[in-house]
């Protein structure tokens, strides 16, 4: 049976229903990395670190408004207690010991997902090296954070793809590649959970044909990658969701009122 490992961080939902997915069919290890939160003093350190901070206090607090969450079924919590030699910690995914533990599985295949980016003396450890998740049309959107600029810019879809991982950022060819209209969604995280919910059956195929020898479809890589949103708009992004919360206190005021 091939061998495929799932490179992520600690909790991670597409991860949990990728290794459901995959089980029977490989044999599938999950290596990830703690989700510790960053304090603010190693984010002022960081660089970025602070406008990363910022950004994942917006994002969590725009899932709590809009209402949306993506929790498989089983949990990580649940899979990683019924198959414990399967779910392995490291320290970061491109130390001395993720190195180690990669080679000592005798791996076909590597899937990221949601990790940094990862050097080649890591990639290019297993026999077919690795694939990579990545919520953005490649080669316009590279980088990060996912569904965020499609939403700054008026796009009027968002693309989730699934590449060959190789030297450069969001650089390989392409395996899978689907896309959804993102008109309606009013704030990016309700796109970025739609994408999540979408990305585990891609990365299932493209599993598949990795493995079977496919290279992908090369995409000429001619523009800058992404990166987390500048101070401004970040301010900006504050306030309209301060402003979208006190409308749904208006409305949810409003009903309550009729309803009385």
């Amino acid at each position: 049976m091939e061998r495929v490992c799932i490179l992520t961080f600690e909790g991670n939902p597409v991860a949990t229903e990728l290794f459901r997915l995959l089980k029977d069919d490989y044999e599938t290890f999950v290596l990830y990395t703690a989700n510790r939160s960053v304090s603010l003093v190693e984010a002022w350190r960081r660089k970025r670190g602070t406008r990363w901070l910022w950004y994942n206090l917006l994002f969590n607090a725009a899932a709590r408004l809009y209402g949306v969450t993506h929790i498989p079924e089983p949990s990580w919590k649940e899979l990683k207690d019924r198959y414990p030699a399967s779910f392995l910690k490291t320290d970061h995914h491109n130390s001395e010991l993720t190195r180690e533990r990669l080679r000592s599985l005798n791996l076909d295949l590597g899937v990221l997902i949601g990790t940094p980016l990862i050097r080649p003396e890591v990639f290019e450890i297993p026999a077919s090296g690795m694939i990579n998740l990545h919520q953005g049309n490649i080669p316009r959107y590279r980088g990060a954070p996912p569904a965020y600029w499609e939403h700054r810019n008026g796009e009027a879809e968002m693309f989730v793809t699934v590449h060959v991982v190789v030297k450069g950022l969001d650089a390989g060819a392409v395996l899978e590649e689907e896309s959804f209209s993102i008109k309606g969604h009013g704030h990016f995280v309700v796109s970025k959970y739609r994408a999540n919910k979408m990305s585990a059956p891609m990365l299932v195929r493209a599993v598949s044909k990795r493995l079977g020898g496919c290279t992908g479809e090369p995409r000429l890589i001619d523009t800058r990658p992404n990166t987390v949103p500048e101070y401004p708009l970040l301010l900006i992004e504050t306030l309209r969701l301060l402003g979208a919360c006190l409308y749904r206190k208006r409305l949810c005021k409003e009903r309550d009122e009729r309803e009385a």
